[in-house]
């Protein structure tokens, strides 16, 4: 009777540190949950765009009156807001992208992307296109498609989410910003 007792006894033994080993598991997932319970979901990520949208074209405003910015429509898919105070934004599609630029309506085109660095480091990247069409005589034409230069300062995106855990929000850096820390960073390490 003790000998069974006794093997009872290491059994519950056995038992605890298994549940010892799963509890710790359960509140380490649990935690990891916690940290990362940011979602991102479509509104969010287009609230990011809007935000890098508004920033960057309007700084690349050439006049001061309103004027409309043209993108490829299969760069982004989603809903993002196509009016703004200062500038409006055409979603095109290749059939139309075409038409603009063999009716020489448009010299520029853009293309934009949302990049995951992280899970609380959201980037959304501008780019583009200077755009032609070449008439030929007598066989139609071509198209002519030169990409922008992305500059001597490396990876820099036109936008920049980072998740702040202390507050629980979202913090925005420009693309002027984002240069300006690579500056400083440069500056300091020169003078170490």
């Amino acid at each position: 009777m003790s000998f069974v007792k006794g093997a009872f006894i290491q059994k519950l033994a056995g038992i605890g540190k298994k549940m010892k080993k799963v509890t710790i598991i359960l509140i380490i997932i649990g935690i990891s949950i916690n940290l990362f319970s940011q979602e991102l979901t479509e509104k969010l990520i287009v609230d990011f765009c809007n935000q890098t949208f508004k920033d960057y074209f309007f700084q690349h405003k050439k006049t001061y009156e309103k004027i409309d910015f043209y993108i490829q429509q299969d760069s982004l898919q989603l809903k993002t807001q196509t009016e703004f105070d200062d500038f409006n934004l055409h979603f095109v599609n290749k059939r139309k992208e075409q038409e603009l630029i063999k009716k020489n309506n448009i010299s520029e085109l853009y293309w934009t992307k949302i990049k995951e660095i992280s899970k609380d480091t959201i980037d959304v990247l501008i780019g583009g296109w200077t755009v032609d069409y070449k008439r030929k005589f007598l066989k139609g034409g071509a198209f002519n498609y030169a990409a922008w230069c992305g500059g001597t300062n490396g990876y820099v995106p036109q936008g920049r989410f980072i998740y702040n855990y202390k507050t629980e929000n979202w913090d925005y850096l420009t693309e002027k910003e984002i240069i300006d820390n690579i500056i400083t960073e440069y500056q300091n390490k020169l003078k170490e």
